[in-house]
């Protein structure tokens, strides 16, 4: 008797399998008595870290249903040499990343792996050690599997030994502060290791991202997620997800304005990779997009900086379809972003508000790997074979949108047109005696003593005192704080509106002394000390001036924070405190570590329970923004993971 055979894997049905008259028999033996409660593949595993030999150890054991004939247990990273086998039983080796099952005795595998600088594709880092404390990307068996009779269900569990967490991407050991809020059906978790020494507003990532869990339907449904925030220290780039989770660097992990690696990444774990060449594309821009969407409808900004982001004439020429030419550019994120906000409206438009962008990817109809299964989503979701032609223009051409400054088409959830575009708060133009300045996205609040100015990338914004005599003594403490790469702060003291001197950092030849110290994706503190001589009135002026390269993706906010400043007028025959802090008269500069500030709410390790996967996983993919220079841009392969 012959029987069919199905071909599956951990996460579903592949393709219709082959016959064969020993291993039929032994199948039909076996499912004789399974039934459908117990007809689920179990992986049941458990991994540890043993600091002192720097490993993590990885335990797998299997519970298999009578109606599997055939299992084999793969691990790739076997073949990369990022994890090795210490121990196995009821398998034999088939080749160097793959195990097949006896059929008989209960599988057991031991995998030692070491985070210890092991990188993801292209180079990533993707691994660290710190001491007690270690983190990788956690180690993912694929399980092939031959079946006859009903198709089983897989249920595969990883909990972690001691202190840690587990997520769906990755693992980490060691002390931490777990944050968990529930949305739409799913479980979010935010993980802060103890290492962190930068206060993180978790309650700020949960509220966005429980909004938006209720406000889009994801392509990927999944029941948890999880970000794992690190210290900067750690190195990598400063955001990246991998399959439902996400990790950032602690210096990016708020949502302060459109472009939010926060945001930006969480979007990954909605919509996932997408393969093939003429879409490459898709995978960044739909994230930058509704990266942009999202902080726009939590209130990061108002419409009017959504829009100026979203709209760019950046890869203006670029044919999104031509992958090779994506790879070698920043279009998928730019013109990426501008297409798909112009075809958000239009689907709107066409539809008459009845579909929007997010119904094209999660129809499940449609190949969106190829142009012509894009094509088709978007007709079936808009219910109109106009838009063919509009997608031929756009993403097959050097041609771009327009995009309707209307907020209509860019609400998400219960938002409204008019939320979208709040009353802007009064301002003055001086606080106490300083008379304000600022252009484009930037910010001064404060008091005579005491002011912050904020300025967004290639933005600027200052404060100046006028002083009625021709010497002032200037001395103030000040803090520092640099989202990604910083734009310059200033300190100068003029005369007739021309600068007499000029305190900054950054390039040598912009000015006289260098009073400030700064970290890119980080806070520096200090102290300036400065008396400065003219021949007629003098004011003082402190400030932030855009950097060389500030409209590059890695630059973000720049705060001057300003404490005790004290201003006096001098004789020009008083001697020069100068002297007192250092013999050339330069200003003293010091500066410390950021300090940590108390978390709450500690919980128990983490573990995940994949019951019932999708017949299909999601591989990892990162964002734009943060902790990568932004003369390099690092791109990973399809279905792995991509960073900026």
């Amino acid at each position: 008797m012959k029987r069919r055979y199905f071909i599956g894997t951990a996460t579903g049905v592949l393709a219709g399998g082959v016959t064969g008259a020993s291993q039929s028999a032994m199948a039909v033996a076996r499912s004789s008595s399974a039934t459908r409660t117990d007809n689920v593949l179990s992986e049941n595993g458990h991994v540890r870290y043993e600091a002192d030999a720097g490993r993590f150890v990885y335990k797998f054991e299997y519970d298999i249903p009578e109606t599997i004939a055939e299992l084999t247990i793969e691990i790739g990273e076997l073949e990369w040499g990022e994890a090795s086998v210490r121990e196995t039983r009821g398998v034999s080796r088939k080749d160097t990343t793959s195990f097949l099952w006896d059929g008989e005795t209960t599988p057991r595998l031991i995998i030692e792996t070491r985070p210890d600088g092991v990188t993801l594709p292209d180079g990533v880092p993707g691994t660290y050690a710190v001491g007690d404390a270690a983190f990788e990307p956690r180690l993912r068996p694929s399980l092939p599997f031959r079946y006859s009779g009903e198709e089983p269900r897989q249920r595969l569990t990883l909990s972690i030994v001691g202190a840690g967490f587990v997520g769906d991407g990755f693992v980490y050991a060691g002390p931490a502060e777990t944050y968990t809020r529930s949305a739409a059906g799913t479980k979010m978790t935010i993980v802060v290791p103890e290492s962190v020494e930068k206060s993180v507003p978790h309650e700020e990532l949960l509220d966005t991202y429980a909004f938006a869990e209720s406000a889009i339907v994801p392509r990927i449904p999944r029941d948890r997620m999880a970000v794992c925030v690190v210290p900067r220290s750690w190195g990598g780039p400063g955001g990246y997800a991998i399959r439902n989770d996400v990790v950032m660097h602690d210096t990016v992990a708020r949502i302060t304005d459109i472009e939010s690696v926060a945001t930006h990444e969480y979007v990954h774990t909605l919509f996932g990779v997408f393969g093939g060449r003429d879409m490459y594309w898709l995978k960044e821009a739909i994230a930058e997009y509704y990266g942009y969407l999202v902080a726009l409808n939590v209130g990061a900004e108002t419409f009017d900086a959504f829009l100026e982001t979203v709209t760019t004439d950046r890869s203006r020429d670029a044919v999104l379809a031509d992958a090779e030419l994506v790879q070698r550019t920043m279009a998928d994120y730019d013109k990426g972003a501008h297409v798909l906000a112009a075809l958000d409206a239009e689907i709107q438009r066409v539809s008459d508000g009845a579909a929007t962008l997010n119904d094209v990817f999660t129809t499940g109809e449609f190949d969106l790997s190829t142009f012509a299964g894009f094509e088709a989503a978007v007709g079936e979701a808009s219910g109109s074979s106009s838009l063919s032609q509009w997608l031929e223009r756009y993403v097959r051409s050097e041609s771009l949108p327009e995009i309707p400054p209307d907020p209509q088409y860019f609400v998400l959830g219960d938002r409204t047109p008019d939320s979208l575009q709040p009353t802007p708060p009064a301002t003055s133009d001086s606080i106490g005696p300083w008379q304000t300045d600022v252009e484009n996205d930037a910010s001064v609040e404060g008091n005579e003593t005491a002011l912050t100015i904020r300025v967004h990338q290639c933005s600027s914004g200052s404060v100046t005192q006028a002083i009625n005599d021709e010497r002032v003594a200037i001395s103030f403490d000040y803090e520092i704080e640099a989202e990604g790469w910083w734009e310059r702060p200033y300190v100068e003291v003029l005369e007739d509106g021309a600068p007499v001197w000029t305190g900054s950092v950054g390039r040598s030849d912009l000015y006289d002394e260098q009073v400030f110290e700064i970290s890119a994706g980080g806070t520096t503190r200090g102290h300036v000390q400065k008396t400065v001589s003219g021949t007629g009135p003098l004011e003082v002026r402190l400030g932030i001036v855009p950097s060389e390269a500030c409209s590059a993706g890695d630059h973000g906010t720049t705060w001057l924070r300003v404490l005790n400043f004290e201003i006096h007028s001098r004789s020009p025959d008083e001697p020069d405190d100068n002297a007192s802090v250092d013999p050339e008269g330069s200003a003293s500069v010091d500066t410390e570590d950021d300090v940590s500030t108390d978390t709450e709410d500690e919980t128990s390790n983490g573990e995940t329970n994949n019951d019932d996967m999708p017949g299909f996983g999601i591989g990892s993919a990162f964002g734009v923004l943060g902790g990568v220079s932004y003369l390099l841009k690092q791109r990973l392969s399809d279905n792995e993971t991509s960073s900026k």
